[in-house]
């Protein structure tokens, strides 16, 4: 990742040394996506879990009418914003702990 500068690059090495960091850092971002009282402690965060049924609550929170076409293009949008989160998630994995490897990115990924 070239657009990081090496204290940076540490910095993503020390966040990856702790598997608590990473689960905390994720449910607190993906709970602002999909959050419907599912996320417990001690638990991992399952990214694809439910979001839509808090689309769907909406109607009856709004009082309006929420056609389905509007759901749907706000589901695709929920569903891209948590599979981009992914996609940076385990970008970040590729840093590897100097315990767990040679402190630098994995070339394999």
């Amino acid at each position: 990742m070239d657009y990081l500068d090496e204290h940076e690059k540490k910095a993503l090495i020390t966040f990856n040394a702790s598997d608590a960091m990473k689960q905390a850092v994720k449910k607190v971002i993906l709970a602002t996506l999909y959050e419907n009282g599912r996320l417990k402690p001690g638990q991992d965060p399952k990214p694809m879990y439910n979001g839509a049924f808090g689309l769907l609550s909406q109607e009856g929170r709004m009082g309006a009418s929420y056609p389905n076409d509007e759901i749907g293009a706000d589901l695709r949008a929920l569903w891209q914003a948590v599979s981009q989160l992914e996609i940076a998630f385990n970008k970040i994995g590729e840093f590897i702990p100097e315990e767990k490897g040679r402190g630098k990115q994995n070339p394999a990924k």
